[in-house]
């Protein structure tokens, strides 16, 4: 999982490719927290369209979801690529929202990930983690 954050945008976009792990979500929370630039109200456009997210339990992705380190104000539009990633995706949005999270949306075609987000146009890639 690679993080690249837009402090004039407030946005961090994310790109996640592979086999997720519940240990590599984990480790990326901890990685996010740990970067300066890393503000818990930015928004999130997560990729996840190049991953496998077989590995992932419901009991994970709820404790997943009560570990996330954005708060109630910022927006997470999670991209996916397959039906298993679509419904896991709304399992974790549902898990954050009975948490009182940030709203988290999931979409399957990008421009309708960023509208959600209100970017008119697509993020750079500057500060790659």
């Amino acid at each position: 999982m690679v993080h690249e954050i837009d402090p004039a945008r407030k946005l961090i976009q994310t790109t996640v490719t592979g086999v997720i792990t519940p240990a590599e979500a984990d480790a990326f929370y901890r990685a996010l927290r740990a970067d300066p630039a890393f503000d818990p109200t930015f928004s999130e456009l997560m990729d996840t369209t190049q991953a496998d997210s077989s590995q992932m339990s419901s009991g994970k992705i709820r404790d997943s979801a009560n570990r996330s380190p954005y708060v109630g104000t910022s927006r997470r539009a999670i991209l996916v690529g397959s039906n298993l990633a679509f419904g896991l995706a709304r399992l974790y949005s549902t898990h954050v929202d009975i948490n009182g999270g940030p709203l988290v949306n999931v979409f399957r075609k990008r421009e309708e990930a960023l509208r959600w987000l209100g970017l008119t146009s697509e993020p750079s890639a500057s500060n790659a983690r």
